[in-house]
């Protein structure tokens, strides 16, 4: 089961810096190279950095924290041609104390149920998993690749069939440069209940839509 995902969103006024264009969501991006302190650390510093470089979760043996909106990019893969990690990629960093296996396979894990839980929530297959060598050669996340990419798609492969999906928040949204996509499901059920949960959806459509002066999908 996925444990609460700590939120310690980046200040706005950073935003230029570290995540300066909304994103519409293509895949995920696993790191793990270097990453020898803790989700919190990471988070701090990368918040407290002058330096671009940025993701949107750091994962430990203990916690998840997400520091950067899904809906916003982030600058975790240099010399990337294409700019598809940077542009379309929610970033992953597993976090692990130095010569540690123990922690590393716990975070692994940690990291493991928030990729079943993405996936889930924007009904993705496990081609979207992707890892940092894909987009510039890096040698990333290097304690996975160690032990084998395969088996660690596999792994998710298994837990995600015994994980339950879960459903989508009512009023989540996902960016592109145009348009907001609304994600809404629900249970089906009764009349009078699934009008209800519909007013709610077109409501906060309408509000989102004026403040951020775009159109609704």
């Amino acid at each position: 089961m996925l444990m609460k995902i700590i939120k310690k969103i980046l200040p706005s006024h950073k935003y230029q810096i570290k995540c300066p264009y909304l994103m519409l969501p293509k895949r995920i991006v696993i790191h793990d190279t270097d990453c020898y302190k803790t989700a919190e650390e990471a988070i701090f510093d990368m918040t407290n950095s002058c330096e671009k470089n940025s993701f949107h979760y750091a994962v430990d043996a203990k916690e998840i924290i997400q520091g950067i909106p899904e809906g916003r990019n982030a600058w975790h893969i240099e010399k990337e041609e294409d700019n598809k990690g940077n542009f379309e990629g929610i970033a992953i960093k597993i976090c692990y104390p130095k010569n540690d296996d123990n922690k590393f396979i716990a975070a692994e894990e940690n990291a493991i149920e928030l990729i079943i839980d993405i996936l889930n929530r924007y009904n993705w297959g496990i081609d979207k998993v992707t890892k940092h060598q894909d987009y510039n050669g890096s040698y990333c996340p290097h304690k996975i690749l160690d032990m084998g990419w395969e088996h660690f798609i596999n792994r998710i492969k298994l837990k995600r069939i015994k994980t339950e999906p879960r459903p989508f928040i009512i009023g989540e949204t996902v960016y592109n440069k145009d348009n907001i996509y609304l994600l809404h499901a629900c249970k089906k059920q009764k009349n009078k209940t699934e009008k209800k949960d519909k007013n709610i959806v077109i409501k906060r459509a309408k509000e989102l839509g004026k403040m951020f002066n775009k159109r609704f999908i």
